[in-house]
C-alpha cells in the first residue's frame, strides 16, 4: 500500500511539473520567436524538431540569404512569417537562395527565389502571410514566385523596387493591391497570374513598369 502511494504521487508530481512548467513548451511548440545576432544562424537556432514543426514564425535581428534558404527548404509547415523588426544583411557566397553559384546577396533586400526554388523549380505553397521588413528597400527576382497560399502582401514605405517576376503566380492574393509611393520601379512580369486581385492602387511616382507587370491578372 505504501509502495502504491509514492507511485500516486510520483505521477502526480509528473503531470503537475508538465501542467505548470511547460505549457509554453507543449502548447505553443507550433509557434516560435528567434533573435539572431548575425545572418545564417537560423538553421542552428532551431531544432530539427522545430523545423519541422513551426507554423509560425518571428525573428528578430539580423538574417541573410542562407536563413531564407533555410525557411524555404526545411520549414515544410510555416505559414507565417513575420519579419517586421529584421534586418537583411549583404551575403556573397553559394549557401544562398540562388542555387550553388556565388551570388552576391544585397542589403535590405528579400533574396532572390527565397521562396521559389530553382533547382526543384517548387514554390513554398504553405505561406499564407508574410509581414515584411520595415527596412526593406527592394524585393527580390522570383522572391515569391508561385506562393499560391499567400493570401495578401503589405509592403512598408521604404521599398523602392518589386524585382522581375517576384509574385508572378500568387494566385492566393485577394483584394486590392496597393504599391506604396516609395516604389519607382516595377519589373518585368512581376505580379503576373495574380489571378484573384480585384483591384490595383499605383502612384505617380512611378518611373518604370515593366512589360507583363500585371498580365493575366
Amino acid at each position: 500500500m505504501k509502495n502504491l502511494f509514492i507511485t500516486f504521487s510520483v505521477i502526480l508530481l509528473s503531470i503537475s511539473t508538465l501542467t505548470n512548467c511547460g505549457d509554453a513548451d507543449i502548447f505553443s511548440m507550433n509557434e516560435k520567436t528567434v533573435h539572431l545576432k548575425k545572418g545564417g544562424d537560423l538553421s542552428d537556432a532551431l531544432l530539427l524538431s522545430d523545423l519541422n514543426a513551426i507554423t509560425e514564425l518571428t525573428i528578430t535581428g539580423v538574417i541573410d540569404s542562407r536563413d531564407f534558404k533555410t525557411i524555404r527548404d526545411r520549414m515544410p509547415k510555416l505559414t507565417e512569417l513575420d519579419l517586421t523588426k529584421v534586418t537583411i544583411s549583404a551575403y556573397k557566397g553559394y549557401e544562398g537562395t540562388g542555387g550553388m553559384s556565388v551570388y552576391e546577396y544585397l542589403q535590405n533586400t528579400i533574396p532572390i527565389y527565397s521562396f521559389y526554388n530553382p533547382t526543384s523549380t517548387t514554390s513554398k505553397t504553405s505561406l499564407i502571410k508574410v509581414t515584411l521588413p520595415t527596412s526593406l528597400k527592394s524585393v527580390g527576382v522570383s522572391a515569391f514566385a508561385g506562393c499560391t497560399g499567400l493570401t495578401s502582401i503589405t509592403f512598408p514605405f521604404t521599398l523602392s523596387k518589386i524585382d522581375d517576376r517576384a509574385f508572378a503566380r500568387c494566385s492566393g492574393m485577394t483584394g486590392k493591391l496597393s504599391i506604396p509611393a516609395s516604389v519607382d520601379t516595377i519589373g518585368y512580369s512581376a505580379f503576373t497570374y495574380c489571378t484573384a486581385l480585384s483591384s490595383l492602387q499605383l502612384s505617380d511616382s512611378l518611373i518604370f513598369i515593366g512589360e507583363s507587370a500585371f498580365s493575366s491578372c
